[in-house]
C-alpha cells in the first residue's frame, strides 16, 4: 500500500477544478478530475476505473476495497452445513462490512461526497441485514427453516441498499454524459500541463 501510495503522485494527479462547480454539480460529478502528468503516458485515462473514485489521498483504499471482497468471498464458500454455522458464517461476513465501513467513514477516501455517503449506507445496511440472518439461524438451533420474520426482514434490507447503489450508479452515468458533454476531463488535463 505504501508503494501504491508513492507511486500514484508520480504518474498523476487529482486535479480540482478552478470553475468551481455550484453544489448540485459537484454533488454529481465531483470536485475535480485525475489527471495525467505527462502527454506522452496518459496514466489516468488507463487507470481512470480503478482510481476515479478515490481521493489522491486515499487511492490505496481501492486495494483494501478489493481484500474485503476477497475476504467475504473467501467467508461466503465455507461450507455450512448446520444452522450455528451458517449464523457464524454471517456474521463473519458482517465483522469484514463493518470493518470496511468503519475503515472508509474513518478516512472519506471517496473523491465524491456521495459516493462516499452510498458506501457507507449501503454496507451499513447489509451489515444489519447480516446480523439478521444470523440471529435468525442462531436462534433457530438444529430446528431447519425456522427463520420466520429475520428472512423477511433481512430480505427488505438488501433492497433497500439494492435501490441505495441502483441510484447512486444511474448518477454515476448522469456524471459521466454531463462531464462529457462539458468537456471536463480534457479541460482539467490541459489546465493542469499548463499549471505545471
Amino acid at each position: 500500500l505504501k508503494n501504491l501510495q508513492e507511486a500514484v503522485p508520480l504518474r498523476g494527479a487529482f486535479c480540482q477544478d478552478p470553475k468551481k462547480p455550484g453544489r448540485w454539480l459537484r454533488f454529481l460529478i465531483g470536485p475535480g478530475e485525475w489527471v495525467s502528468r505527462s502527454v506522452t503516458n496518459h496514466w489516468a485515462r488507463r487507470w481512470q476505473g480503478v482510481i476515479r473514485p478515490y481521493a489522491q489521498a486515499c487511492v490505496w483504499f481501492g486495494v483494501l476495497d478489493a481484500a474485503a471482497a476477497v475476504a467475504l468471498a473467501g467467508i461466503n464458500a465455507l461450507n455450512a452445513a448446520t444452522n450455528w454455522e451458517c449464523g457464524c458464517v454471517k456474521l463473519a461476513g458482517a465483522a469484514v462490512l463493518a470493518i470496511i465501513a468503519f475503515a472508509a467513514a474513518s478516512c472519506a477516501p471517496f473523491a465524491r461526497e456521495r459516493d462516499h455517503w452510498a458506501f457507507l449506507v449501503v454496507h451499513g445496511l447489509q451489515v444489519v441485514s447480516l446480523v439478521f440472518l444470523a440471529c435468525g439461524y442462531l436462534r433457530s438451533g438444529e430446528r431447519a427453516h425456522e427463520l420466520r420474520w429475520e428472512t423477511g426482514v433481512s430480505e427488505r434490507i438488501g433492497l433497500v441498499a439494492g435501490v441505495v447503489l441502483l441510484g447512486n450508479g444511474m448518477l454515476d452515468v448522469l456524471s459521466m454524459v454531463v462531464c462529457i458533454c462539458m468537456g471536463r476531463k480534457s479541460r482539467l488535463q490541459e489546465w493542469y500541463l499548463q499549471q505545471a
